[in-house]
């Protein structure tokens, strides 16, 4: 974390977070690399949900927030998982508790086995299109 710091990173994002344990972590070093240099730069938290409505490890959303709003991220959200349609009751959640921004970039759902995605481009777009305007968070 120090390197990228120094390096001239603008911003740290923590994403695809499947395990709190995993984000702590980065957030530990996150937190020495602070302290180290004297001085903080914004940081970004994205996780992902899986089919069954919780991360890989069995968190719901509510509690992956509270696990993670001590390091004070300017965002946290929500990347990749099932597809825009599935993500949407679990960023209303965030949205509903967060003291920061919320974030969403979802993919087009689960690939198969062959890794191809069964959303075409056009319709992710026009999903994605009206997504924040259906759940009133534009």
């Amino acid at each position: 974390m120090l390197a990228l710091i120094e390096g001239g990173s603008d911003v740290l994002l923590l994403e695809t977070a499947q395990d709190t344990l995993n984000v702590k972590a980065g957030g530990i070093a996150i937190q020495k690399a602070f302290e180290t240099l004297g001085y903080r730069i914004p940081v970004m938290i994205s996780g992902t949900i899986e089919p069954m409505g919780t991360t890989l490890a069995g968190q719901n959303i509510e509690a992956f927030y509270i696990s993670l709003e001590h390091l004070q991220p300017i965002s946290v959200g929500l990347n990749c998982a099932t597809g825009p349609e599935f993500m949407r009751d679990h960023i209303r959640t965030l949205s509903g508790m967060a003291s920061c921004a919320v974030s969403c970039y979802p993919n087009a759902g689960l690939p198969d086995e062959d890794g191809h995605y069964h959303e075409s481009p056009q319709a992710l777009a026009a999903k994605l299109a009206a997504s924040p305007k259906k759940d009133g968070l534009t």
